[in-house]
């Protein structure tokens, strides 16, 4: 990964391969957002599209870590020197 594009349509890959696509989009909104009023909501959102099985507490948990997962990804490509060509 080059770039923090690259590095968030990683991210969003990845986690739509565990959790679906809308937990993707959300997670890569909220993290987009996390500065703004819109974060709650579209936390809240990711919150309550998660599996089913998790307990309320579970599923916060799992959705700061799919925030942050993109978060780390993006960070990743922003400080990981290119490589000489």
């Amino acid at each position: 990964m080059s770039t923090p594009l690259d590095a968030e349509t990683h991210a969003i890959r990845r986690i739509a391969e565990q959790y679906g696509k809308h937990a993707a989009i959300l997670a890569l909104y909220a993290h987009q957002h996390e500065t703004c009023p819109a974060y709650a909501p579209l936390r809240r959102a990711l919150v309550e599209i998660l599996p089913e099985q998790l307990d309320p507490r579970e599923a916060s948990d799992l959705a700061d870590a799919l925030i942050d997962q993109v978060r780390r990804h993006i960070m990743i490509a922003e400080y990981v020197p290119e490589p000489a060509a």
